[in-house]
């Protein structure tokens, strides 16, 4: 759970604002929206600590999800820096496998089922695109962007 644990909160953190228009953003405001994103897609994973009711963290996970897709679209929405535009679309691309890969558990819990949610975790399929973002995660902050908690 450790490898996608962590990978599922660098990609989870970035929720946020949406924005794009005519010209690229500059860096400082790429990287205001991946900061932002970040710290809205964290608050958003909240919802699935502490929760034992298989219904109810159905409904947190569904919650989680809706916001990764969000989020993935939010990033399409933008005209990164030239020397961010791939990056940006490999994040967006794993928002939305990650999104994905949540849907077996969260039918589980919405049946009603009784796990154990580490387990549930460590047991996920850590889909490519998601380990990609990652890396485009790592290549961003090579560049020099200070991505936010996705750094971390």
């Amino acid at each position: 759970m450790r490898r996608f644990g962590a990978a599922f909160l660098v990609v989870v953190a970035l929720a946020g604002c949406g924005g794009g228009g005519a010209k690229p953003l500059t860096k400082a405001q790429y990287e205001q929206h991946l900061q932002a994103d970040g710290a809205a897609a964290q608050r958003a994973t909240k919802s699935l600590a502490g929760g034992t009711r298989p219904l109810a963290l159905a409904k947190s996970l569904a919650q989680v999800q809706a916001e990764l897709r969000r989020v993935a679209d939010d990033l399409d929405g933008l005209r990164p820096p030239s020397d961010a535009v791939r990056d940006n679309a490999r994040i967006a691309r794993g928002l939305r496998a990650l999104a994905a890969s949540f849907e077996p558990l969260r039918r589980k819990l919405a049946a009603g089922q009784k796990l154990n949610l580490a387990q549930e975790f460590a047991k996920l399929q850590e889909p490519k695109s998601v380990a990609d973002a990652q890396l485009a995660i790592n290549d961003l902050q090579r560049k020099g962007y200070a991505v936010g908690v996705f750094g971390t």
